[in-house]
């Protein structure tokens, strides 16, 4: 906060939770001043009632189920930190690299439809959570490289 942000930003590329904590931050720096800022997030959801409704039965092992005992043990911490966060509303240009299954599970916007105040695009990548960056990394490469070009 000690460093004025002038122009339009970008904070490209959080992935899942780390979407999360880009899209904070875009919030807080830049609709303070009231300039629009563009914000890139690679199939991150948005916390939802319905989605924390979800861990909150499916907990730690649903966690496992999804990402693997490995990642569930060190993203588990987040997600509870999760219950209690409301993401507020952004103005400026946002783009959500969606996969084909985070589409299915959490629709279309991802759910971050009522939050932002401006431009909001999805565009889909082929695959799932995982694979959009392992199996499907050509395409999906492709695709992060057109939005800079935007």
């Amino acid at each position: 906060r000690d460093y004025k942000v002038t122009g339009v930003q970008t904070c490209a590329l959080p992935i899942c939770l780390a979407g999360l904590v880009a899209y904070e931050i875009a919030s807080q720096l830049f609709d303070e001043d009231g300039q629009p800022s563009k914000l890139i997030l690679l199939d991150s959801v948005c916390p939802s009632a319905e989605a924390l409704a979800d861990f909150k039965r499916s907990g730690y092992q649903g966690l496992k189920e999804d990402h693997g005992e490995g990642l569930a043990s060190q993203v588990f911490p987040y997600y509870l930190a999760l219950l209690s966060y409301s993401p507020p509303r952004l103005n400026g240009s946002v783009t959500v690299v969606a996969t084909e299954t985070s589409v299915k599970a959490h629709g279309e916007t991802l759910g971050w439809g009522d939050h932002i105040q401006g431009d909001l695009q999805v565009k889909g990548v082929p695959g799932d959570h995982a694979s959009y960056i392992r199996d499907d990394a050509e395409t999906t490469g492709q695709l992060i490289g057109s939005l800079f070009g935007e």
